[in-house]
């Protein structure tokens, strides 16, 4: 809603999101996203976010059987100004033995996937070429921790691994080839979610 400039729609849903915060006390709030983290930010800044990456990264790995190998890793966007975060992806690839051939245009120098700002929705045609370039800055694999960058590329035939496809010993060439699904079945997933958490944790 902030990116299409529907200012009235954000602000009653983080509204919405913050009171429902308030009314559980406050907790901590733990993100895999950097958008999300960057709009709390500026909607809530007394909150404390926890990015899951860091959480990882300071934590361990699941020992799992993982298949290690040279990479290059997306940055987000949003994640552009977070070496906190940026530096949290690497350590995980690192505990994974995984080795990182950094892109030239990384971290606080990286580019945008193509849809941030919705430019895919604006104008696909400058969407794509954003993509193309991006998808041939390196032979390598790519490793994002956006789910739409990571999908994006993989639309463009990149192999490309979203970080929990590491974290989780699920990352096979098959893998790294899935395409993403789509907006309707992001919304099923997440209903899905919803529904085995509460029935799984909260009963």
């Amino acid at each position: 809603a902030d990116w299409a400039g529907q200012e009235k729609v954000y602000n009653e849903t983080m509204a919405e999101l913050l009171a429902k915060w308030e009314e559980m006390g406050k907790p901590t709030m733990i993100v895999g996203c950097t958008t999300c983290e960057q709009q709390f930010k500026a909607a809530a800044p007394g909150m404390k976010i926890l990015n899951l990456w860091q959480i990882f990264a300071e934590h361990g790995l699941p020992n799992l059987k993982r298949h290690p190998q040279t990479v290059a890793v997306h940055d987000a966007c949003t994640a552009r100004h977070d070496t906190e975060v940026q530096e949290a992806v690497r350590k995980i690839l690192e505990q994974a033995n995984y080795k990182v051939d950094e892109l030239k245009f990384s971290k606080e120098k990286t580019k945008c996937c193509g849809y941030g700002g919705l430019v895919f929705y604006g104008d696909k045609g400058m969407a794509e070429t954003h993509v193309n370039e991006r998808v041939k800055e390196s032979p390598l694999p790519y490793v994002a921790y956006c789910s739409v960058c990571r999908d994006f590329f993989v639309r463009a035939q990149k192999p490309t691994y979203h970080i929990l496809d590491v974290i989780w010993g699920k990352d096979t060439l098959e893998k790294a080839n899935q395409k993403g699904a789509n907006i309707s079945e992001k919304e099923i997933n997440r209903i899905k979610l919803k529904r085995d958490l509460l029935k799984k944790y909260w009963h």
